[in-house]
């Protein structure tokens, strides 16, 4: 089962994506940031969907840390916003999606095939080249 990291200090919105996701994909959500890199490499996440505002942090300075570590430099990331810069944003923190919140599942589960796929084929590119 793949599994997702979601990075959320919205509780409402952080239980509303598990419940709606939780059969189909391990799900851990993660809404207090201390110990962040040791949850997130214990847990070692398939895809990363993040909030751009995360209590006293903003998602780039965290994304940035998280690529960092070896193995989730090439991790997909969904940036979830209502941030009126979300597209800047997204590119800053090479998202492989975005949404503006508020959102329906049906566009998250959306996001997240297709995040899916693309990160597939860029791992048959590598494997190729």
């Amino acid at each position: 089962m793949k599994k997702i990291v979601i990075l959320e200090d919205d509780t409402d919105t952080a239980e509303i994506v598990k419940l709606g996701f939780g059969s189909l994909y391990s799900i851990l959500v993660i809404s207090d940031l201390i110990g962040i890199l040791n949850k997130i490499h214990d847990f070692l996440p398939d895809l990363i969907i993040t909030d751009y505002v995360l209590g006293q942090y903003v998602s780039t300075e965290i994304i940035e840390k998280i690529r960092d570590i070896d193995h989730f430099k090439t991790t997909p990331v969904i940036l979830l916003t209502g941030h009126p810069n979300i597209e800047k944003i997204a590119t800053e923190i090479n998202a492989s999606n975005y949404l503006m919140k508020p959102f329906s599942l049906k566009d998250l589960h959306r996001c997240v095939t297709n995040s899916f796929a693309n990160n597939m084929q860029d791992a048959l590119s590598r494997v190729r080249q």
